[in-house]
């Protein structure tokens, strides 16, 4: 057992020092980002200033807030986007994709833009499950003592479900999977009644294509049956350690001490936030843009239930791995008492969440979403499932409150559509794609719809 769990301390330190590493940053970057650890706190890096580099153990965190608040001052803007970066990235490679993203937000909009980089690294995600967090807390003393017996729980349960998994994952190979895209009309009446801006592209994959892609996936089967439930052994725990982590950056860990005294949230998002609501305090000036993609959306339903004062004017979700469940209870409350906001729910073509292929079909395929909602995690009710799937974003319809059904926009891009991937032409077709700077994310235009009645309209009058 101290064999097993001195390799594994080795595993997991390598991977930690190779996703948390990160290099110093300029000044202007630094303005612009945030950096939370894997348990809610601050993230030290260096930072050049000119040609002095301030190293990492001189970073104060207080400071750092302050230094941003002072520079939006400064800025003249007063719309402050914050964008939340998805799971399963370690911060080296967020705050290096932040540094591109600072300029090009700045450079192209009215927007001050702050990066919530945070850590959400895989594997190191799935060591901290294995090595330290028993029952909630992070534990010397269970931890370590429990590292074999969590490993083949894992193993365990990832056998057993294994023909479970495979039969969900082989569903549709023999299928006609052309989804339509165009709705009934009975549908659009009622999308219409609700006043609700729908839209949806079409797949104008092949047929050839699409037989060839199914071929290819069936080939793959033997190999599935190896990487399957690796994938779920470890997925499925590290999964939960990044909702874990989306709760931490507001609240840090208590270790299980009973403390029956007020404790403010310590955690580094709580700090930055707020450091924002005080800035809206006294100059009611400011409005929010909140922007986040995939477990992004997670950490971005706790922000607004905690800092419902704030007016966040545009919600925009880039193919959310968050619940239709989660969204609700953070939108509808807050969308009653500010008539002003408009939600946005981004999201791929269904046949793209469905189908899509990695590692020429070694893999179960299907977007993270699918993996979510087939096997990582735990739906007990339909609304349960992730709201990023366009067929879960039109269940997420009814729990809409009709008074703010108006401000509600749900898009789905097309696959090789010239109409809803107007920036490049292949994207976003992947679930990695929303969050790439080439598409400009940030930009309005990005989530606007053409609505289904319209389209139905224009169709035909051709």
């Amino acid at each position: 057992m101290k064999k097993i769990f001195f390799v594994l301390t080795i595993c997991f330190s390598g991977f930690l020092l190779n996703s948390c590493g990160t290099s110093a940053v300029d000044t202007f970057t630094d303005q612009r980002i945030i950096a939370i650890n894997a348990d809610g706190s601050p993230h030290k890096y260096p930072v050049k200033n000119n040609d002095k580099t301030i190293p990492a153990n001189e970073y104060n965190y207080s400071n750092h807030v302050a230094e941003i608040i002072e520079s939006i001052k400064k800025s003249g803007r007063t719309n402050i986007l914050i964008f939340v970066y998805g799971g399963m990235n370690s911060l080296k490679e967020t705050i290096k994709k932040s540094a591109i993203l600072a300029h090009d937000i700045s450079e192209t909009s009215d927007y001050y833009p702050v990066m919530v980089n945070w850590q959400s690294s895989l594997f190191d995600a799935y060591f901290e499950h294995l090595i330290w967090i028993r029952r909630g807390n992070r534990s010397i003393y269970l931890g370590p003592p429990l590292v074999p017996f969590y490993l083949f729980a894992d193993l365990g349960r990832a056998i057993t479900r294994l023909p479970i998994n495979l039969v969900y994952q082989s569903i549709g190979i023999a299928e006609d999977y052309d989804f339509k895209p165009e709705i009934n009309e009975n549908v659009i009446a009622s999308l219409d009644e609700m006043k609700l801006q729908v839209s949806v592209g079409k797949d104008y994959t092949g047929f050839w294509n699409k037989a060839a892609r199914g071929v290819v996936y069936s080939c793959g089967f033997p190999i599935r049956l190896i990487t399957t439930p690796l994938i779920d052994a470890g997925g499925k725990s590290a999964w939960d350690i990044m909702l874990r982590r989306t709760r931490m950056a507001f609240q840090k860990q208590a270790n299980g001490k009973l403390n029956i005294s007020f404790s403010p949230p310590d955690g580094a998002m709580s700090i930055f936030m707020d450091a924002l609501a005080n800035l809206y305090e006294h100059d009611n000036k400011y409005f929010f843009t909140l922007i986040g993609h995939s477990l992004g959306p997670v950490m971005l339903n706790e922000l607004i239930r905690q800092y419902p004062q704030l007016p966040y004017r545009d919600i925009v979700y880039l193919a959310p791995s968050c619940t239709i469940r989660d969204a609700e209870y953070a939108l509808n409350p807050y969308m009653l008492n500010h008539t002003n906001t408009t939600f946005y729910n981004l999201c791929l073509h269904e046949n793209a969440d469905k189908y899509s292929m990695m590692w020429y079909a070694g893999i179960p395929r299907g977007s993270i979403l699918e993996w979510i909602d087939t096997f990582l995690g735990d739906p007990l009710t339909s609304d349960d499932l992730t709201l990023g799937k366009w067929s879960n974003s039109l269940r997420f319809l009814r729990s809409i409150n009709p008074e703010f059904r108006k401000h509600i926009v749900i898009k789905a891009f097309g696959i090789n559509d010239p109409e809803t991937n107007t920036i490049l032409i292949d994207e976003p077709e992947t679930h990695t794609d929303f969050s790439n700077p080439k598409l400009r994310f940030w930009e309005p235009s990005f989530w606007q719809v053409t609505p289904l009645t319209k389209k139905t309209e224009e169709k035909n009058e051709k």
